[in-house]
């Protein structure tokens, strides 16, 4: 589709799209920056209506219709006044295990990297097995982040179930992302961003290293970064948790905050580190309503300074995410700028993060059962990301841990961290008033198994022999092999023997 460029008005892009071009800029061949998911429907579907609410869809959010361009090194946006977008309809339903061949397409589909002369979206409609279907969802960070996501769903529901039942029309308020545009450029021409940049200065003189990514060197092939394990936490514990929190004045997103710090400061025997935190920064109305980017990420410092009990952890750890949120607005981008102002290496703020959402209920489709499933990338620029999903009802709670593969094969197995995770989730509640260096961070059986089963190194030996004895036997056994090693010189089992000796006789010439 040709549209003239001159006729359409540029905007600089908002802070928080800026520090997602950048990066991308880095790997453009990646799919980094890949947000979304598919919806799985099962029950009767009209596909012409589902088409139609995803046309409608585009006209409504002109974050869909945006494009990026360069000019002299700074990027800027436009919003396409008319988006052409065919929703293609794939019928897998003759494959051999066709919603296994749906999902594996859609997984596919969601990792090639999206073109700088396309559409920053892709919306397909697949039918499975009879009376089953899936939209798949997929679309950049540039123009949307998990808050847009879930307008997106609620707006595809809403506007199938009208069309549906008839009802043309929408009576939906369209807002603009270029709003929010003015007012971030109004904002880094303030006063407050000034104040914003020395509270992130003063929270950052010094820099603690990261905990795990230090010297580890991204493929830069084709293979995957990363990878996604899934922990589900039983809804009656996570109703527990609830409660718990509210006893102690906090919340579920300070206990996950909590688990995370007490958990990677034992492991890695340091007593601060930063966790990135994603903050929705919506702070209108209307921009709750508004579909684009708005998401930043705090880098959250934690470093109590004594030994203190976990209930008083989530206090501090409350205290300090007030501090950080009150200075919100600056993005994470411009925070890593002023904080290495005048720092010669420049390494990263934090290589951990933890996302917290609480989903709203849904309305399902008319006539039909929905399930909605996000899709990692596979290529996570941190070393772990935590997603957690903190749903109404009565489903359980899901955790996905992206992580780096090449980190967690050399550091600890993932398998590991999340079984401590689980484990520590349901004790910590128990145990809030034990000092945090005196929680068990591994189950009992595991910690059975390595105090007892790993140290068992009993060995039947003649006992009318001695010490010195057995080690000659050894020495005869074993003469020229490796006995000690220091630096660049090396002792066989034969030469150390020979200097023991010599030692004895001098020690017995000596009266010992």
């Amino acid at each position: 589709m040709e549209t003239s460029m001159i006729t359409i008005k540029e905007y600089p892009l908002s802070s928080y799209q800026k520090d997602i071009w950048f990066e991308q800029c880095m790997y453009p061949d990646k799919p980094i920056y890949n947000i979304g998911g598919y919806v799985e429907i099962k029950g009767s579907l009209d596909t012409t209506i589902m088409k139609e609410c995803l046309h409608l869809l585009i006209r409504q959010n002109d974050s869909l219709s945006a494009r990026f361009i360069g000019k002299e090194g700074e990027p800027y946006l436009t919003f396409l006044p008319e988006v052409e977008y065919e929703v293609p309809l794939y019928d897998f339903s003759m494959k051999e295990n066709p919603n296994s061949f749906c999902i594996n397409w859609m997984k596919k589909e969601f990792l090639k990297p999206f073109q700088s002369d396309r559409y920053y979206f892709q919306f397909d409609l697949l039918q499975g097995a009879p009376n089953t279907y899936f939209i798949l969802l997929k679309v950049h960070h540039l123009v949307i982040d998990g808050w847009g996501f879930a307008l997106l769903i609620n707006q595809i529901f809403d506007n199938y179930n009208k069309l549906t039942q008839g009802i043309d029309e929408m009576n939906r308020t369209v807002y603009s992302y270029a709003d929010f545009i003015s007012d971030n450029q109004d904002y880094l021409n303030s006063p407050a961003f000034l104040k914003d940049r020395e509270f992130w200065k003063n929270k950052y003189q010094t820099i603690p290293e990261p905990l795990l990514s230090r010297g580890v060197n991204l493929d830069e092939g084709d293979s995957a970064w990363s990878d996604r394990r899934t922990l589900t936490i039983n809804k009656a514990l996570y109703n527990q948790m609830i409660e718990f929190c509210k006893a102690e004045g906090c919340s579920s997103f300070h206990y996950f905050l909590g688990i995370l710090f007490l958990y990677f400061s034992r492991v890695c025997n340091r007593n601060e580190m930063v966790i990135g935190v994603p903050v929705f920064n919506r702070g209108k109305a209307t921009y709750k309503q508004t579909m684009g980017h708005f998401a930043n990420v705090l880098p959250l410092r934690i470093c109590p300074e004594e030994d203190i009990s976990f209930k008083e952890l989530l206090k501090r750890i409350k205290r300090e995410l007030m501090q950080c949120y009150r200075h919100q607005k600056m993005s994470f981008g411009e925070i890593y700028r002023a904080v290495n102002e005048h720092s010669n290496e420049k390494g990263k703020l934090f290589d951990i993060s933890l996302s917290f959402e609480e989903q709203e209920n849904r309305e399902t489709l008319i006539g039909a059962a929905t399930r909605i499933m996000s899709i990692p990338h596979h290529h996570e620029r941190n070393a772990l990301n935590l997603l957690i999903w903190g749903q109404e009802g009565e489903a359980d709670v899901t955790i996905n841990f992206d992580y780096q593969i090449q980190i967690f094969e050399r550091f600890i197995p993932i398998e590991n961290v999340i079984s401590h995770f689980e484990h520590l989730f349901a004790q910590v509640m128990e145990q809030s008033e034990t000092l945090i260096s005196q929680i068990e961070i591994v189950p009992d059986e595991e910690r059975s198994m390595l105090v007892r089963d790993f140290n068992r190194t009993e060995l039947e030996y003649p006992k009318e022999q001695t010490i010195h004895g057995l080690f000659e036997e050894r020495a005869k056994q074993r003469a020229e092999h490796p006995a000690l090693v220091w630096g660049e010189q090396t002792l066989t089992y034969r030469e150390l023997n020979e200097r023991a000796n010599r030692l004895a006789t001098v020690l017995r010439a000596r009266g010992v």
